[in-house]
């Protein structure tokens, strides 16, 4: 039966699904965590709201779910990767100027 469900999941102390190329590990079903929806990441986007995560995730060179977790306060930026998006976004603007 848990076969049938999980399809092709591999099944050792982590799940893995091939097809999705995503590996979940049983203590991440246990982590709580509370999102800080009040950070320098989610204020920049929220003051842009026609930005496309995605795009903008690809110049920046970062996976757009990881970019969405900075945004929705899931995860924390390092100073450096900060500093990389606000980078990103400053030549996007100046791009942006230039027409």
């Amino acid at each position: 039966m848990l076969n049938e469900l999980l399809g092709n999941a591999q099944i050792r102390d982590n799940i893995r699904w091939g097809s999705i190329y995503e590996d979940i590990h049983i203590s991440s079903f246990f982590i709580q965590q509370e999102p800080e929806p009040k950070n320098e990441v989610a204020e920049i986007f929220a003051e842009f709201p026609w930005l496309n995560i995605s795009e903008v995730a690809k110049c920046i060179g970062i996976n757009k779910t990881l970019l969405s977790s900075y945004i929705y306060g899931m995860k924390k930026p390092s100073d450096e990767r900060l500093g990389l998006i606000k980078q990103t976004l400053h030549e996007m603007g100046q791009k942006l100027m230039a027409v």
